[in-house]
């Protein structure tokens, strides 16, 4: 497999993990919540999902960023209730 292949089952691997992941995001934001730390969290989505740290990372990330605006206080967590 070249290189170019594997960056695209990789991105394909991150498009499907955030799809599930939106698809089950009370059950994903529920486990997020539960968990001790990020690598803990990190890992329970991943299981929950069955996808790899590639997929639950992705998720993850996407939502610590800025990308989902919240109040004049700052962002909002994707799976804020508010």
């Amino acid at each position: 497999m070249d290189e170019d292949e594997r960056q695209t089952r990789d991105e394909l691997m991150i498009l499907d993990a955030l799809v599930q992941a939106m698809d089950r995001r009370d059950e994903v934001c529920q486990m997020i919540e539960d968990s001790e730390d990020a690598d803990e969290a990190r890992r329970r989505v991943g299981q929950l999902l069955g996808v790899g740290e590639l997929g639950s990372r992705a998720f993850l990330d996407l939502a610590g960023q800025k990308i989902y605006p919240g109040p004049a206080s700052g962002p909002r967590f994707p799976c804020s209730r508010t």
